[in-house]
């Protein structure tokens, strides 16, 4: 039997979370590599996936109920890895591929942008734009996304494009988790703009 998917008070609660989670993402992740060095952050955020992979193991493989929000778990996520271990393997690839700030700006716009897609869509989207995705919910991400990229590299240019790519992933991928995917896709189509860029 399929699980319905979660309503819309738990989508709220859960992009409300990953918000939060993404402050906290910046503040411990800014801390460590200021302190301790860029090393010390791979090797943290390597550590979280790993945990993150052993709980998913536990619930998919031992039928355990590892994840303390697990009211707010998607019905695709069901018998998949969590939304969460995504994220790690996005950031951990993130820092590892791409220029410090791009890193950043990617998993920033999935952090903020995703959210703000949601929240904004599933409020007071009214007009459909691609599936179950709104106009008003794709024109946040993109703002919001572009804000922070802009913020964070000093480019408005390079924000711009790599907001679009992140909307537009966001935006298109319905049945495969977009925790990563925003941020490498976002990362990577940035990384190769400032390649290309003099």
């Amino acid at each position: 039997m399929v699980k319905r998917d979660i309503s819309l008070k738990h989508e709220l609660l859960r992009k409300i979370f990953h918000v939060g989670a993404g402050v906290g993402f910046f503040v411990v992740a800014l801390f460590i590599e200021s302190v301790f060095g860029m090393s010390m952050l791979l090797t943290t955020i390597f550590a979280a996936l790993l945990v993150s992979l052993i709980s998913d193991h536990m619930r998919i493989e031992w039928g355990w109920k590892t994840h303390i929000f697990s009211f707010m778990q998607r019905a695709r996520e069901i018998g998949r890895l969590h939304a969460t271990t995504y994220t790690f393997i996005g950031a951990l690839l993130a820092f590892l591929f791409f220029d410090r700030d791009i890193a950043y700006a990617s998993i920033a716009m999935f952090f903020l942008g995703d959210a703000a897609a949601a929240i904004f869509g599933r409020l007071w989207g009214r007009h459909k734009l691609i599936g179950k995705k709104s106009m008003l919910g794709t024109s946040s991400m993109l703002l919001l996304s572009l804000v922070a990229g802009w913020a964070i590299t000093g480019s408005f240019l390079l924000a711009l494009i790599m907001a679009i790519v992140a909307t537009l992933v966001e935006a298109l991928s319905e049945k495969m988790d977009d925790s990563f995917l925003i941020i490498l896709f976002a990362g990577v189509v940035g990384q190769l703009l400032r390649t290309a860029l003099p």
